[in-house]
């Protein structure tokens, strides 16, 4: 019963009205040659990084930069002194995922459909096989089995819910009382080894043209 009341929590569109025009109430869409890139630092220890004309600066550990304009193209992403090449193709939101030993991770980050829901996005850069973002109150999973090294990213309402980051049966982070916005991302962040795990919570953010 409770697994099919969150279910219903989580999926049910609100019916309430909004008079602000719908192409207002969507994340910005990248100009017909250019996408949204970040960082998402999975190690132990702030990192920087740089690509093309965009600088990461003291991206905390765990944690996530906001996203930054960058031209489609074949870059050098360069942090920590070791270069990996990446190719950016117009239209997406990219998130380099740089897991504790180093190794980038690129990954797609789909954007919200639903200007009435919240975007969880949940990465897994910990040397865990699988942990979940669970809704621990209601005993659910909100993104469930992420393996190593990988992300990935579900609409959800936007509502009042404890969230949590577990891996090993254990609750590395809990976050209670989490108010999710409409049209508002949110990047939940698990690093770290062994019994060493920690996890973040970061709101996605959108970096403003110099």
């Amino acid at each position: 019963m409770l697994r099919t009341l969150l279910t219903c929590l989580l999926f049910l569109i609100p019916v309430t009205a909004s008079a602000v025009n719908d192409k207002e109430l969507y994340d910005p869409a990248p100009p017909a040659d250019s996408a949204f890139v970040r960082l998402v630092n999975g190690g132990t220890a702030k990192i920087g990084g740089v690509i093309g004309n965009i600088q990461f600066k003291n991206v905390s550990a765990p944690g996530a930069s906001p996203y930054s304009l960058l031209k489609e193209g074949v870059y050098d992403l360069v942090v920590n002194g070791k270069k990996t090449r990446i190719t950016i193709k117009s239209g997406g939101y990219y998130s380099f995922a740089v897991a504790g030993d180093g190794s980038v991770i690129t990954i797609n980050d789909p954007l919200i459909k639903n200007p009435a829901k919240a975007m969880i996005y949940f990465y897994n850069l910990s040397d865990a096989k699988e942990a979940s973002l669970r809704a621990p109150s209601h005993n659910t999973d909100i993104i469930g089995k992420q393996t190593s090294g990988s992300g990935s990213a579900k609409e959800i309402n936007a509502l009042t819910l404890d969230i949590a980051i577990t891996a090993n049966n254990i609750d590395v982070a809990r976050y209670a009382n989490t108010g999710l916005k409409r049209r508002t991302g949110y990047s939940f962040i698990l690093s770290g080894s062994g019994a060493e795990l920690k996890g973040a919570m970061v709101e996605n953010g959108v970096s403003k043209a110099k």
